[in-house]
């Protein structure tokens, strides 16, 4: 035992390792019906700016669902967490805007496009969009965060936006037409509408 313990532990474990990756695909995959479900119920206006499918996985409600061991898919359950999904969904559609706004904001500028000078003090004044680059969870910057909808809809709706998606390159310009029509799974590579 002594000669081959070491050999049966690590064939055991990654076994173990096997089946649970397995599972949690399983569980991942079983969102698929959520995910269609929240985006069919959501305004055309809202779906602009949607997670895509490897955002949504990612929200603090829906990660619970699909990432600890014990997780379990109940259809059940779902219009219970609805609202708080809701709230996550809106939360990482509101930062995707700023994102698109501060990225579009600074290829102006740095084309030598005239900017209102809000603008041009808020991407002078914050070098990013968030408080950390390298930890996001620690919230928006401040300025960027007092941006209204308004204001970043009119740079991201205006004549010079353009955005491209980066899962099949596809081209936007028109504000109604921000995505590429949806991956069928969550196997495909990412599809995140991105300025230009």
């Amino acid at each position: 035992w002594a000669q081959v313990h070491s050999q049966v532990s690590g064939a055991v474990q990654a076994q173990r390792d096997r089946r649970l990756q397995h599972e949690r695909s399983q569980r991942r995959d079983g969102l698929r019906a959520l995910y269609k479900l929240l985006y069919d119920a959501t305004s055309p206006a809202e779906q602009e700016f949607f997670p895509d499918v490897h955002a949504f996985l990612r929200l603090p409600s829906i990660e619970v669902l699909w990432q600890p061991e014990d997780a379990v898919i109940d259809m059940s359950s779902w219009a219970a967490l609805t609202p708080k999904i809701r709230l996550d969904i809106q939360r990482q559609g509101r930062i995707d805007k700023i994102r698109y706004f501060d990225q579009l904001a600074r290829a102006l500028l740095s084309s030598g496009i005239s900017l209102p000078a809000y603008i041009v003090n808020l991407i002078t004044a914050e070098p990013s969009v968030f408080i950390d680059d390298a930890d996001e969870s620690k919230g928006v910057a401040p300025l960027h965060d007092q941006l209204t909808d308004g204001q970043l809809l009119s740079l991201l709706h205006g004549p010079l936006a353009i955005f491209t998606c980066s899962f099949c390159g596809w081209r936007f310009s028109d504000p109604g037409t921000r995505r590429a029509p949806r991956p069928q799974g969550f196997r495909q590579g990412p599809e995140t509408a991105a300025p230009a």
